[in-house]
């Protein structure tokens, strides 16, 4: 075989693999993998490895060129090159004292998108979910307690803008910049995501001076962080002795660390109790980290008529819901603005179980949880579901209990037509009162009036008394039911009495009978007159159409008199054959579409197999050169 010829079978061969694939993976890792995930090329972007292990090793011979220790087993590598990252990698991962080994791969938030921004309003709390979720009333209830020991959040995020006013005497100053390491915290993330979820907590204790917040930096300008930075965090929180951790971040859908299992784990065994966003991608949390990490109170978000955000994630490791849509919140520079997502949710639980913790600082990071579940109220499929878990926190529930004195129902006395319907509220003194009992309502008379959870519908002409009674205390309001009908009659009754009188209303009648009849028949002449036209109308356009196209066929009078003859049709059959021109439009419009759409399938079609018609053309122009530069050669 000549050279030429094993040449050409070479370039045949790329070629053909070139056609059949179009796209090639330049490079994979084959790995042992956590929840199924399999190692790509990108995710050893950041050239360091994450390495557990209790044995003492000199990763210098495994091209280290630094390393840093997170605790005592846990240590960072890093590499001056992605492929000698994955070489440490393949080396170390089978080895029987490497508990685990993983990429430092890539972290980034939990948000969802920026709304827009405005100018603060005063004497309101920002996020609408401080009064929803009733944390205004339980605060309330905190500061008249006096509680003099501190709490203190976490926030690992992208830092926070600590000159805005909002966070006036709210931060500690031991924060830490795990991105820079340095001591300075700042947020410097574009979209301010540190600084809008640390707000939502500053605004919410706003009245409580003995929560405080630490502001931890994992997150760099982009909002991206990496596993390293994130369990740095995390274990710096725990040795700081903090009370609450907020995550309002996460990894894309099918990304799971080892590292950042275990952190969280080590810190709710510590006494500490951590807050995760479910995360935005709509997807089973079962499939994302750390939202999937039992231990964490996961939070899935909710807008204020109660449904699932679009994009929050669900699955069976949500414990609750809070509120993520439409936030207003602080941003770096001293502005606010709206934003959506699961990471808006987190600190407004992160808010209760630092307030739970103020108020009975034994509390254990599982009781805390739990606390927060029974204070839900159940909004989803009845009992625990995957989009709201044990359902939305109500903090009303959580105040101290006081005995009801009094109640009265707004209304005491309403008058309602047959079939008319009324709510009814029930008041209660004192006004602090948490109602957690049945409230009966009943009628006393349900063939003029029922009653259903204080909703009352007039059934017949009569009197009823409507009662509420919770405990021992009761409260009542009468029901008046009229029928209008029957009052009309009883009206024209009275007035027969008097003779004159009827004799006027009969005149009166008659009178208006005539002036109705007038009325009809001038209705009917203008409409007549308004189709007279439009008919006249019809026929001079036509009539004139004809003479422009008889100019040039003057005598052919039969066709004049034929068409004449048609314009005078019956205007219906006009009207019809018009809308039948409408109708074939329509079908002709949508066979011109499929027709649209079956040339764009065609050119998608058409696009693809220009690769394989100049592959083909190329092997055809080498297989003629061939012979060509054989028969020179003989």
């Amino acid at each position: 075989m000549t050279r030429w010829t094993r040449g050409g079978i070479f370039l045949l061969s790329i070629m053909f693999i070139f056609m059949l694939f179009p796209t090639i993976n330049v490079k994979a890792i084959e790995s042992e993998s956590h929840h199924n995930h399999i190692y790509s090329y990108d995710d050893f972007k950041s050239k360091s490895l994450i390495v557990k292990t209790d044995e003492l090793i000199n990763f210098n011979d495994y091209g280290v060129i630094d390393s840093s220790y997170i605790d005592d087993e846990i240590v960072t590598l890093h590499f001056d090159s992605i492929d000698k990252a994955i070489d440490c990698y393949e080396q170390l991962k089978d080895k029987e004292y490497i508990e685990f080994v993983e990429p430092d791969m890539y972290i980034d938030i939990s948000e969802d998108n920026i709304i827009e921004g405005r100018e603060e309003e005063n004497n309101t709390y920002n996020s609408w979910g401080i009064e929803y979720l009733a944390i205004d009333k339980y605060s309330k209830y905190i500061k008249e307690e006096n509680k003099e020991n501190i709490i203190t959040i976490a926030v690992i995020d992208s830092g926070i803008d600590y000159n805005h006013p909002i966070f006036k005497d709210k931060l500690l100053t031991t924060g830490y910049d795990f991105v820079n390491n340095d001591d300075d915290p700042y947020d410097d993330d574009f979209q301010g995501h540190g600084t809008h979820v640390a707000g939502i907590i500053a605004d919410a204790t706003r009245n409580i001076s003995n929560i405080k917040i630490m502001p931890l930096k994992a997150l760099n300008y982009i909002g991206r962080g990496t596993i390293s930075s994130v369990g740095n965090s995390i274990k710096y929180a725990i040795d700081s002795g903090v009370d609450i951790i907020n995550l309002s971040l996460g990894f894309i859908t099918g990304v799971h660390s080892k590292l950042i299992e275990e952190m969280i784990v080590e810190a709710v065994d510590a006494g500490v109790t951590v807050v995760n966003a479910a995360g935005n991608y709509n997807a089973n949390t079962i499939n994302s980290c750390p939202s999937h990490i039992d231990k964490a109170i996961i939070v899935s978000s909710i807008d204020n008529n109660n449904n699932k955000a679009y994009t929050s994630n669900y699955g069976p490791n949500i414990d609750v819901a809070a509120p993520g849509v439409g936030i207003y919140s602080a941003a770096p520079g001293g502005s606010y603005v709206y934003k959506n997502g699961t990471s808006m949710a987190a600190p407004h639980i992160s808010v209760i179980a630092a307030m739970l913790k103020l108020n009975n600082p034994d509390l254990k990071p599982v009781e805390i949880e739990n606390f927060i579940k029974e204070y839900s109220i159940d909004i989803g499929e009845k009992g625990v579901d995957w989009f709201f878990g044990s359902g939305v926190p109500n903090m009303a529930l959580a105040l101290p209990k006081v005995s009801l004195e009094n109640i009265l129902i707004d209304k005491d006395e309403i008058t309602l037509e047959i079939g008319e319907k009324y709510k009814l509220n029930l008041v209660y003194y004192p006004k602090d009162y948490i109602n957690d009992s049945e409230v009966l309502w009943e009628s006393s008379n349900n063939e003029v009036a029922i009653v259903d959870n204080g909703e009352v519908m007039a059934v017949k002409e009569g009197e009823s008394i409507i009662t509420a009674t919770i405990l021992d205390k009761t409260a009542s309001c009468k029901v008046i039911v009229k029928n209008n009908e029957v009052n009309l009659y009883a009206e024209d009754e009275t007035l027969k009495l008097d003779s004159s009188t009827e004799e006027n209303l009969k005149d009166n009648r008659d009178i208006n009978e005539n002036i109705t009849e007038k009325e009809i028949s001038e209705e009917k002449k203008e409409k007549s007159i308004e189709l007279l036209y439009l008919d006249n109308s019809y026929k001079s356009e036509k009539i004139e159409e004809v003479d422009i196209y008889n100019k040039n066929n003057i005598n052919d009078e039969e066709n004049y008199k034929n068409d004449l003859d048609i314009i005078n049709e019956d205007n219906d059959e006009v009207v019809i054959a018009y809308e039948k021109d409408i109708e074939e439009n329509i079908i002709e419009d949508e066979q011109s579409n499929t027709i649209a759409s079956e040339s764009v399938e065609n050119a998608g079609k058409n696009d693809n197999n220009k690769f394989i018609f100049i592959g083909l053309f190329l092997v055809v122009i080498i297989f003629i050169a061939n012979k060509f530069y054989k028969r020179l050669k003989r």
